[in-house]
């Protein structure tokens, strides 16, 4: 599944210049002209921050209309007067707390309806990361953190999937991290969901693709970005957040 992100990563994403900086983020690439999402319907979780921002401004610019499901209305609103203007009417913004379940079934409903019935990407990008060592991490923060990055995904797709199926066609994105595959000091409760959302993801294939014929399949792939250690500290805490 790795492999399968960075193909995916290298062969849509290319450099703004012939010779791109090592530290380039995700803002510092373009879409390649390959890649069209012309009328394709895309939900992006966590879409208004880090790296789901990127994936929105990114479909955006591939030609999808993008359903942003996310908290902060204020940094859809930044998003929206920052694209360029033939992009801004492919927006819409979910309101969404997934730290709540049943909240987080609210969205995916709504962000069928948004569709038409038919979502054709679905992109689980919303993450945090409460950081602790192990003899202080919480009940509330352990569970927390799996709210949002296994928990969400789960019924982000299970609430789409169906009009997928009904299509024979439809790709789930579920951001994952090295944090899955690695012990990293402080990072108890998100390295153990990183590693419940890979094996979610895995379970996915095998029980949805065999829905869906090839070539047009449902795929769900695994991106690995960015490193945990990345992730910025929010002030005054011992957090660091959101995807």
């Amino acid at each position: 599944m790795l492999s399968a992100g960075r193909a995916l990563t290298r062969r849509c994403l290319r450099p703004r210049t012939a010779a791109a900086p090592a530290s380039a983020g995700l803002h510092d690439y373009q879409v390649s002209s390959q890649l069209s999402l012309a009328g394709q319907k895309a939900v992006v979780t966590g879409g208004t921050a880090g790296v789901g921002e990127s994936i929105t401004r990114q479909f955006l610019a591939a030609g999808a209309s993008v359903a942003v499901v996310a908290r902060d209305k204020t940094k859809f609103d930044h998003i929206q007067a920052t694209v360029p203007m033939e992009e801004k009417d492919q927006l819409e913004f979910i309101a969404g707390d997934l730290f709540d379940a049943e909240n987080t079934k609210e969205a995916a409903k709504q962000a069928m309806e948004w569709a038409g019935g038919s979502v054709d990407i679905l992109v689980n990008s919303a993450g945090i990361a409460l950081l602790d060592r192990l003899e202080d991490l919480t009940a509330e923060k352990f569970d927390a953190t799996f709210a949002v990055n296994v928990r969400a995904p789960l019924l982000m797709a299970q609430g789409v999937v169906s009009g997928m199926i009904e299509q024979r066609r439809g790709k789930i994105i579920n951001i994952s991290s090295q944090a899955g595959t690695a012990a990293l000091e402080l990072h108890g409760a998100y390295c153990a969901s990183k590693s419940a959302l890979d094996s979610l993801t895995r379970v996915q294939c095998v029980e949805w693709s065999r829905y869906v014929a090839l070539p047009a399949a449902l795929l769900l792939v695994l991106l690995f970005w960015p490193p945990a250690h990345s992730l910025t500290p929010l002030p005054g805490t011992t957090s660091s957040a959101t995807l």
